[in-house]
């Protein structure tokens, strides 16, 4: 990277995107996107961006003034353009139409018997729906929110009293919160039918597990075929429904075992119709509340749409990420077969540039071994207009030394944010930086992590609150958690930095406050 550039970037305020499991090569093309995708999608984009790749690990960051430069954008285009929002979201279920043919035709073709230059054919296509679908990730998040959440928000200042003023993020919920099932909660709600269906298999179920010795799924479905093929079939298709849904970017799909597993918990554990009446229940309380809220303030038309709008983009937010699995876990034949036609292993595969792969599966160059093994360690992508610079080793820690800066936050004990979902509880502190540091979240903890996302899924069920650093009130963590009930203080900048694993605290969610007892 050259000096001049090197000096442009210094001292700049950057905006971080929490840590996600992704490849060097997905984490090539959302940087690209977040530059010419979205430019392409409604006119404007980031200008300068940069992301860390480290191991599986990957963080992006944006300049902060542009990120507010791109929500005035959005803003204005929704103010001059009645049916902005209407037609951009007529566009992504477009775009989610035509990647779910494009890997309906992809599964029926038999990958080995195509040439290198048919394979190249066929990744281009893919990646240019890709590509389209991407631009969705900021455009559904706080890009949306941003642009419209204000006017809902100077509406509410101008009915409430000041009383009530605490309350507002909690009403601003409430008036915005989507009817519709999520992806997550319809696969739930479908595991717990097929747990009904065959209550009367527990006993069984659960001798057969005690009497396996290696408790795998393989050698426990021979005695589950005995006593209810039935069963064995519900597993296998709800698995193929939905084994996707947790694999976001770069995450492990759920198996057969998973959701026996799961299944047999629902067994012995819940009383499952109970827990689908909950469901409903919940969808209710927040339709009761909404409906009251709109005759208490007297809701004008305008503001309704305004409502509306975010309604529908808190939906696609969660069908965004759960297309995402969807997307990452189908493409994986190609990405294989094009991997081995390399001589490449998946993992050093991941770590090519699409301009690369272009490159070397027509074999115009060689592949770049001595580059895969530098981006395995660490590269930052950084992407200022049309160019893109890739640094590594040295190069690469010498810019995160001078643009990311380590603020010490001392002695605090107590941090405050937005209200997503209200409730007071107690709890142990997990602080789940990313995906892969699931496993220590126990019931009842309480989740603390810069962001969460879909392939946090299996933690976010455990948590007795959950606490973000960022995100608004479209974001992952306020819709999941209104859906499950659970209480949500999100942007509250540095919960991850502040809380420790184990401690104690409490969280005031209904006042968005979170202090260690």
């Amino acid at each position: 990277m050259k000096k001049n550039m090197r000096r442009q970037f210094e001292n700049m305020k950057w905006d971080k995107k929490a840590p996600h499991h992704s490849s060097f090569l997905n984490s090539y093309i959302s940087n690209e996107v977040m530059v010419d995708g979205l430019r392409k999608r409604i006119g404007k984009g980031y200008t300068y961006r940069f992301a860390i790749v480290q191991g599986k690990e990957w963080t992006g960051f944006s300049l902060t003034s542009e990120k507010e430069l791109l929500i005035n954008f959005v803003r204005a285009k929704i103010s001059g353009d009645k049916n902005f929002t209407k037609k951009n979201i007529g566009d992504y279920y477009l775009i989610e139409q035509k990647s779910k043919r494009f890997f309906s035709k992809l599964a029926k073709l038999d990958l080995q018997q195509k040439s290198n230059k048919e394979l190249l054919i066929i990744f281009r296509e893919f990646l240019s729906i890709y590509e389209a679908f991407l631009a969705y990730g900021p455009l559904t998040g706080q890009v949306i929110s941003g642009a419209i959440t204000p006017k809902i928000s100077d509406f509410l200042d101008g009915k409430l009293k000041n009383l009530e003023i605490e309350k507002k993020d909690e009403y601003l919920s409430q008036l915005i919160t989507p009817f519709q099932d999520t992806i997550q909660v319809r696969q739930e709600k479908d595991l717990f039918k097929i747990a009904l269906r065959f209550y009367q298999l527990r006993n069984k179920l659960n001798r057969i597990l005690k009497n396996s010795e290696d408790k795998r799924w393989d050698k426990i479905k021979i005695g589950l075929n005995r006593i209810e093929p039935k069963f064995v079939k519900a597993i296998e298709t709800h698995t193929k429904k939905y084994c996707w849904l947790p694999v976001f970017q770069e995450s492990h799909s759920w198996d057969e075992a998973h959701f026996l597993k799961v299944i047999t918990n629902v067994f012995f554990k819940s009383n499952i119709i109970n827990e689908l009446k909950k469901y409903d229940q919940r969808k209710s309380k927040l339709k009761k509340q909404k409906h009251e809220l709109i005759d208490k303030f007297l809701i004008p038309s305008e503001i309704k749409k305004a409502i509306k709008d975010l309604e529908e983009y808190q939906y696609l937010r969660t069908r965004f990420g759960s297309m995402m699995g969807f997307i990452n876990y189908n493409i994986l034949p190609l990405y294989a077969e094009i991997a081995k036609r390399l001589k490449l292993t998946m993992v050093d595969f991941k770590n090519l540039t699409v301009k690369e792969i272009e490159s070397c599966l027509p074999q115009k160059s060689k592949v770049p071994y001595k580059e895969i093994m530098a981006r395995k360690k660490i590269a930052i992508l950084v992407k200022k207009n049309s160019s893109t610079y890739i640094l590594t080793g040295q190069k690469a820690r010498a810019f995160l030394r001078a643009e990311i800066r380590n603020d010490s936050t001392g002695e605090i004990n107590e941090v405050s944010g937005r209200t997503a979902y209200p409730g007071k509880v107690r709890g142990i502190v997990r602080v789940i930086l990313t995906p892969k540091t699931m496993g220590k979240m126990k019931k009842g903890n309480i989740l603390v992590t810069p962001m969460t996302s879909t392939d946090m899924i299996m933690a976010i069920k455990k948590a007795a609150a959950i606490v973000t650093d960022i995100g608004g009130l479209t974001c992952h963590a306020a819709i999941i958690s209104r859906e499950f009930g659970i209480p949500c203080v999100i942007d509250t900048k540095n919960a991850s930095e502040v809380f420790h694993d184990g401690d104690v605290v409490q969280v005031d969610a209904s006042k968005g406050i979170i202090k260690i007892i």
